[in-house]
């Protein structure tokens, strides 16, 4: 582990589990601020196994070791500062979780910071960044109360939505030097929840940059958005196979454009608890021979097809009855980069990025013939898709800057 003993640009950056597939937005953060600034970055996964190093930086992980150790440096901490055990027991029976994942994640947390505590106190960084306000932000916040280390936070949806929220939102954002989110829904609802508003700062996730720590320069479309009358759409959809995803929805559409003969051929990426009901409603809806799940895959592939067999985009998004939702899910932002028009719901932020008619369309993921009629307008015309694909990249351009994003982050952490 590479340690800078008062080093004033050292960010110590808290995961619940890294890296995660789903969490590229937060990687390409990582690698935005390599880029762009002096900060030294150290990442630390509280969960999960993984690799232990991302480009230059060694990942930091809750060992096997460290919970052998854990009694021992619980009874340490306990007899050196008991006034922070006490004040974080008070914080937790005052505020219950609000659901058996978010008193996991918060337990864990607590966890990472008790084992941490004689290293972040012997080499204290210039600030911890929690990237998530749960499990990442108790570990910060009970690092803050043991040994007065600053941290910031983030203040995405699954943070604010799912089931009703992290348990101490509130108690971690008074504490915390800033609030990091991504989009305006989200800051809206830190406002709702109490957080003051002059904490919140708005700032948008990165597009996907050239030169990315292991990952290859991004391709470029050779050619403009290709007519594709006589030959099948090519349609690409992204992500978990969880319920707030609308995968259920998603097979309808694809059902009702077969109905209607237009011809498609479509893709979904990822994984998730609902792959085997979604296999069986293909083959319920006769969708065999058009529709493939295609299971997880790497950034890099995901890009690759992203950029060379994919003419549109489709994202069917809604919220789940824990309340859960995405805010603006990053695979919108790199179809947009891509060149690929997208269609989508306005579920969660979605609409922040997509303007009706002007950089992709927003439909009801339950009325499949907005889906069909708006398939049928690009195809039919190719300088219209044009024109969604040129507004795209100048709305990631103005509003997803690497360089900017990485600058303003400096900012606030050296503040």
């Amino acid at each position: 582990m590479n340690r800078h003993v008062n080093d004033q640009t050292r960010v110590a950056y808290f995961f619940t589990s890294f890296p995660k597939l789903s969490e590229r937005f937060l990687q390409r953060e990582i690698e935005g601020l390599d880029r762009h600034t002096d900060l030294k970055i150290e990442i630390h996964s509280l969960f999960g196994r993984g690799c232990n190093t991302f480009g230059s930086y060694p990942v930091i992980r809750f060992t096997v070791r460290d919970w052998v150790n854990f009694p021992c440096r619980f009874l340490c901490e306990l007899v050196k500062n008991p006034s922070a055990f006490f004040k974080m027991l008070l914080l937790s029976v005052r505020n219950r979780p609000k659901s058996l994942i978010n008193a996991l994640e918060h337990l864990l947390g607590l966890s990472y910071a008790v084992v941490r505590a004689a290293e972040f106190r012997k080499d204290p960084p210039k600030s911890i960044h929690a990237v998530w306000a749960t499990g990442p932000a108790s570990a910060a916040l009970f690092l803050n109360h043991i040994n007065s280390t600053p941290f910031s936070m983030g203040g995405h949806a699954y943070d604010l939505f799912r089931d009703g929220g992290d348990m101490l939102l509130l108690e971690k954002s008074q504490t915390a030097k800033f609030i990091h989110t991504s989009t305006s829904v989200a800051r809206k609802e830190l406002v709702h929840k109490g957080v003051a508003v002059e904490k919140i700062h708005l700032i948008r996730r990165s597009a996907p940059i050239k030169g990315q720590i292991k990952s290859p320069p991004i391709l470029q479309r050779e050619t403009s958005y290709p007519s594709v009358n006589g030959a099948p759409i090519r349609i690409l959809s992204v992500g978990r196979l969880i319920a707030k995803k609308g995968y259920p929805e998603l097979l309808k559409i694809l059902q009702y454009l077969s109905s209607e003969n237009i011809s498609f051929s479509a893709q979904i990426i990822g994984d998730g608890p609902l792959r085997k009901s979604l296999a069986r409603s293909i083959v319920n809806f006769g969708l065999e021979d058009r529709v493939v799940l295609l299971g997880s895959m790497p950034y890099e592939e995901v890009d690759r097809r992203m950029h060379e067999s994919t003419d549109l985009f489709f994202f069917t998004g809604k919220q789940a009855t824990s309340g859960d939702r995405d805010g603006l899910p990053n695979v919108i932002i790199e179809a947009m980069v891509a060149g690929v028009p997208v269609l989508a719901s306005s579920s969660g932020a979605v609409s922040e990025a997509i303007e009706p008619g002007f950089t992709g369309e927003l439909l009801d993921p339950k009325q499949p013939k907005l889906w069909a009629q708006a398939v049928q307008k690009i195809k039919e015309n190719p300088s219209y898709a044009d024109e969604l694909r040129e507004n795209s990249k100048n709305w990631v351009a103005q509003n997803c800057d690497a360089r900017r994003n990485a600058k303003t982050l400096h900012t606030l952490f050296l503040s």
